[in-house]
């Protein structure tokens, strides 16, 4: 039993750990207010942002932390991507903004990502992909 608990402790301090540090990077990003997700299952990091809406009910970004990820991809996305690398410390190692569908990036040395829809898209604009620039209002 005595085991068990351990476990649960050792993981719980982790996951604690794990929250600070995404927090550390999106106030350093500038990022908040935000709604983070941490995909910790197999199919929410395969599917990422493809099934999460850009905002929440509140009107929130919605900000994915995919924990032990250093390669994203962003097939199959309908807008573009802000995607930051971060190390364990929650320092951001990289941070690549209005990324397109179909696209691979990769920082070797991140211990997790985040990923959001585009200002762009946050500030309500419809993006063209053939132009990678928003399109006029109409």
């Amino acid at each position: 039993m005595a085991l068990g608990g351990g476990l649960v402790r050792l993981r719980t301090e982790r996951r604690d750990a794990e929250r600070r540090a995404i927090e550390r990077a999106l106030g350093s990003l500038g990022w908040g207010p935000a709604h983070p997700v941490v995909a910790r299952n197999f199919a929410t990091r395969l599917l990422g942002m493809t099934v999460t809406p850009p905002l929440d009910a509140a009107g929130t970004p919605h900000v994915l932390a995919i924990p032990r990820c250093s390669a994203v991809h962003t097939c199959a996305m309908r807008y573009p991507l802000d995607i930051a690398f971060a190390a364990a410390s929650g320092e951001v190692l990289e941070v690549h903004e209005g990324v397109a569908p179909w696209r691979f990036l990769s920082c070797p040395q991140a211990a997790f990502t985040l990923e959001r829809a585009s200002v762009e898209v946050l500030a309500g604009r419809d993006v063209t992909w053939d132009a990678q620039q928003p399109k006029a209002a109409s």
